[in-house]
């Protein structure tokens, strides 16, 4: 699975991208809102599920980002990580809110789940 990973605290980043790819995941990384839709819209933007901070400086931040994304990708589940939210996720279907800290168990469960969920969304009646 291809994850574009946007996450403003570098440290946290690279430990969030560890966890993916010792899961066994491709992840492209951006460090904002903007530097994400670069991502989104560029030539290779085959991404199969977006993991975004919610609170980020600059325009978007993760709520934002997300609307965006699930139009440039209908089908794209997304899963928002954050410390600091407890807000339900905002009207972008296939998508869940990981609380951090999380283990990578929790991390796996989670993509699996909002996965699960996008791919039943995608499923004829």
């Amino acid at each position: 699975m291809h994850i574009l990973l946007v996450e403003d605290d570098a440290l946290v980043r690279r430990i969030f991208c560890e966890q993916l790819r010792a899961l066994g995941h491709d992840v492209s990384l951006a460090s904002d809102g903007q530097r994400a839709i670069e991502k989104l819209d560029g030539e290779d933007a085959s991404f199969d599920l977006l993991m975004t901070d919610i609170r980020m400086p600059g325009v978007p931040d993760g709520w934002g980002l997300a609307k965006y994304a699930r139009r440039r990708h209908p089908d794209m589940p997304v899963l928002y990580a954050t410390a600091y939210s407890t807000q339900p996720v905002q009207a972008v279907p296939h998508s869940i809110l990981l609380k951090k800290p999380f283990t990578a168990t929790m991390l796996a469960s989670s993509i699996a789940k909002v996965c699960d969920g996008a791919e039943e969304g995608r499923r004829p009646s």
